[in-house]
């Protein structure tokens, strides 16, 4: 064997390896906060602990970050009160001089002012780009902090998010989670979503047995919460929003909030809905807020703030605030003796769709005023308005076999198409990707494809004959549930590449479209879930990612010239930077890009006098990738950073029914009948 050995090949020493499961994220305690007391004589310093407990420097090191920053910021505040002491002296002074008077000694305390807030804005940079995991401590009981130098919060965000979806396809729910066709006899799991968790959506049990009625998304973060808690909580989540989820049965509902914030996602608030028989919801948001400085009317119809809307079997409509900690309806009024079958918000107008096949549309003013008593009315068939789907700038609005585009600004009727030959059909669900609508009929198993601008008709698929080969591989107790049950259509989502299918024996399938802006057909085989409800698949909803910011900050005393000079980061936008030194402009860009974050090098141990760093003290490490790598495939590497980028970390999507069943596990989880929530995890 020759000798490959190439010294200009960066070498690797293996520090520590621990299994996946044993790998925590940490979470760091808050920093301490600094206030100042003036007087005439003195400048009084009071720190206040963020943690329970009070911290030195050391335990700043450890789990706070930036442990030098601190204590820079701490000489910083001392030298502010000594200036601030000096200036009380100074004014005692009889003489008069010309460098040594109050005037320029405000200067000087003015020009520390202004370093301690940008220490301080370093410090919670450096803080937001920190990963620190907890590890089991080697050859002792316990455990050790290491912490990671992600050089900005977009790479570290992305980084958690894998590592959880790492630990997630290790669970033995996810061995497998999907019937995959093409599979041949090797499962792909990183291009699956994984099932994360199930959980019931209310807090008490309940003599009548209760249904999923409906679900929103709600892009606000809940806000029944302490202040302090909720800064905490949303700054530690990977998604942004909530979700209502309706559950009912004949007399009453019962409205349930879904939080995203770890652990996600958990039912944070269940209350009455105040109206039974919820049929659908919408959200409304907020007026804009150069709305608000008008003077707003004194109407009880005058809503600013964002609200939900649901809707009933009975024609009423119960507003309420999203914001509103009393959990009490604004107020609700009756649209029709006929029932409401949908709802949908677009162009400040409330589009409701009712079973007569009636379109009532009601209207929003600028300052936040409904015109509730004066509604648009148009009859489109003598069927319900099953679906409503806001496509640009008109409402496709579905009633027995055709859909009528309604025009938002006029609205009036722009076009129609019949979605089958059959009068008899009926449309069910609607659903838009790319410049394509997905159509469900009632009572179907079959979806079809329209062109968003042509009316054409593109494809149809039929979701029983994936259904019924992942059925052939189960246990014959299992595929006995099953048996003599109608498949149908009862839920669909677009979203991330693919077309989400939920059905009335409770089994979704995933079917892949494409995921540029152009027509969605269905290009490979559907993926049907093992994890089932027990009942109908009601609702399928997507959360939202939070937005991740743009460069922030790398550790001035990572990334140091060799002169020993500092040097701080420009911000994404092309703000002016401070102090970059030319030299090291090299290793900025290598350390902030986006770059194969797994693929890491450890920085060098660092010595100050007879201190050492141990694995107790803070470990930094510098996410790079190998440059020999990046020259070996530069293009398929900025190609990969790009699409990380856009992606950014994972989605959830979230099926609400009746229980969850795993057909792999046990069988006695289908007797479990509690209105359930099952959340998926995209990669």
């Amino acid at each position: 064997m020759s000798n490959s050995y190439d010294p200009a090949v960066p070498k690797y020493k293996l520090r520590w390896s621990v299994p996946l499961v044993d790998v925590d994220i940490a979470a760091s305690p808050e920093a301490a906060l600094h206030s100042m007391d003036k007087t005439a004589a003195r400048t009084t310093i009071t720190t206040t602990p963020g943690s329970k407990r009070n911290m030195n420097h050391k335990d700043m090191k450890t789990y706070s970050g930036a442990g030098k920053l601190y204590a820079e910021r701490d000489d910083l505040m001392h030298d502010l009160a000594v200036a601030d002491q000096i200036g009380a002296q100074i004014k005692l002074l009889k003489g008069t001089y010309k460098t040594f008077n109050s005037s320029a000694v405000e200067k000087w305390t003015n020009a520390i002012h202004t370093l301690i807030e940008r220490k301080e804005e370093e410090i919670r940079a450096a803080d937001s780009c920190k990963i620190q995991l907890s590890l089991p401590a080697a050859g002792k009981s316990g455990r050790t902090i290491v912490v990671f130098n992600a050089g900005h919060e977009k790479t570290k965000t992305n980084w958690i998010a894998d590592l959880e979806m790492a630990k997630l396809a290790l669970k033995p729910r996810n061995n497998p989670a999907w019937y995959d066709p093409d599979e041949e006899g090797k499962l792909d799991i990183s291009g699956l979503p994984l099932m994360m968790k199930s959980s019931p959506l209310t807090m008490t049990s309940h003599k009548q047995p209760m249904k999923v009625q409906a679900a929103v998304y709600c892009p606000l973060e809940f806000q029944d919460l302490s202040p302090k808690a909720h800064i905490k909580m949303a700054s530690s989540g990977l998604y942004e929003g909530s979700t209502w989820v309706c559950s009912g049965e004949q007399k009453r509902s019962v409205l349930s909030i879904v939080s995203f914030h770890p652990p996600t996602p958990h039912v944070v608030e269940t209350f009455p809905a105040g109206e039974p028989l919820v049929s659908c919801m919408e959200f409304v948001p907020a007026i804009h807020k150069f709305a608000r400085t008008r003077k707003m009317s004194e109407s009880d119809f005058c809503l600013p703030d964002a609200t939900i809307w649901i809707a009933t079997e009975t024609g009423r409509i119960s507003v309420f605030k999203c914001e509103d900690k009393t959990r009490q309806p604004l107020f609700t009024f009756k649209v029709s003796p006929s029932p409401i079958s949908s709802v949908k918000f677009m162009a400040n107008r409330m589009f409701v769709g009712l079973g007569d096949g009636t379109l009532v549309v009601f209207k929003r003013m600028q300052d936040g005023c409904w015109l509730l008593e004066e509604p648009h009315v148009s009859l489109l068939t003598a069927a319900p308005v099953s679906s409503l789907l806001p496509v640009t700038n008109c409402m496709w609005c579905a009633s027995g076999n055709a859909v009528f585009i309604i025009n938002t600004n006029t609205v009036q009727r722009q076009d129609s198409f019949t979605v089958h030959n059959d009068s008899k059909i009926r449309v069910q669900f609607m659903v838009r990707a790319g410049v394509g609508v997905w159509v469900s009929m009632k009572n179907k198993a079959t979806i079809r494809l329209f062109h968003t601008e042509t009316l054409q008709y593109l494809q149809e698929i039929n979701i029983y004959a994936p259904i019924g080969r992942m059925l052939q591989g189960l246990e014959s107790r299992t595929k006995s549930f099953f048996h003599n049950r109608t498949v149908c259509v009862t839920s669909m989502l677009a979203c991330q590449g693919s077309l989400w299918v939920g059905t009335s024996v409770g089994v979704t399938l995933d079917l892949p479209v494409p995921q540029l802006e152009g027509v969605p057909l269905i290009n490979g085989p559907a993926r049907v879930a093992y994890h089932t409800h027990v009942g109908p698949v009601k609702c399928l909803i997507a959360t939202r990612r939070k937005k991740l910011p743009g460069w922030r900050f790398v550790r001035p005393d990572l990334l140091r010239s060799e002169d020993g000079d500092n040097f701080s980061l420009s911000s994404e936008d092309g703000a002016a930077d401070i102090g970059l030194d030319t030299s090291t402009a090299a290793s900025v860009a290598m350390a902030t890009k986006p770059q194969s974050y797994m693929a890491f090098t450890f920085a060098e141990d660092k010595e100050e006098g007879n201190d050492k760093q141990t694995d107790d003290a803070e470990a930094d490490f510098v996410f790079l990738e190998s440059g020999d790598a990046r020259e070996r495939d530069n293009s398929s590497s900025e190609r990969k950073n790009k699409k990380n980028d856009s992606i950014g970390p994972p989605m959830l999507v979230l099926s609400a029914g009746e229980g969850h069943w795993y057909l792999k596990g046990d069988d006695r989880d289908r007797k479990n009948k509690e209105p359930s929530l099952v959340a998926w995890q995209l990669g």
